[in-house]
């Protein structure tokens, strides 16, 4: 039964339209719709699981999911820090990759900053620098780095692991861009 079915069901059942349902309406409802037992058990078991003799609608909602409280304990705090996997950069590419994740990366924005991040390092460091996440930490793709320089981190406590690179230039040894 869909939520939906769930709702009308409730609506159906609570003829005086108190948003209060007692155990004798479920077995009244399942009586006139030719309903077997177990539905009054089950419900019940499902709704009422205190045995109080009634379901309340907001109750109701509640274990289905319906309501849209805050809850009493926030869920889990994004946190800001940055573990390093592997680093083959200089130090001073390291320092400035540390310095602009500290200074700039958005939590809520994971992806734009890594692109931020890319655009400093290309016009810093050099072009082409290229990200990828990785899945995990233990087994870190082979990259076609410059110098085999690369740095694998994650920039909010492990929750998006990147690897990021200066991609090696490919030349064919043609004469244009056609040869490429």
């Amino acid at each position: 039964m869909a939520v939906q079915g769930f709702l009308d069901a409730f609506k159906n059942i609570d003829k005086d339209k108190d948003r209060v349902i007692s155990h004798e309406d479920l077995r009244m409802y399942a009586s006139e719709k030719g309903l077997p037992d177990s539905f009054s058990a089950r419900w019940i078991a499902l709704f009422d699981s205190e045995h109080t003799g009634t379901i309340t609608f907001d109750h109701f909602c509640e274990v289905l999911g319906l309501n849209k409280k805050t809850p009493a304990s926030p869920g889990p705090i994004a946190v800001k820090e940055t573990v390093e996997y592997k680093c083959t950069l200089t130090a001073k590419q390291k320092a400035d990759v540390n310095k602009k994740l500290d200074s700039d990366w958005k939590l809520e924005d994971p992806s734009g900053s890594i692109q931020q991040l890319l655009m400093y390092m290309d016009k810093n460091h050099g072009v082409r620098w290229r990200s990828r996440l990785i899945l995990d930490e233990k087994n870190i793709p082979e990259v076609d780095a410059i110098n085999k320089q690369v740095y694998a981190f994650s920039p909010d406590g492990g929750a998006h692991k990147y690897l990021i690179w200066r991609q090696k230039e490919k030349r064919s040894g043609g004469c244009c861009a056609c040869f490429v």
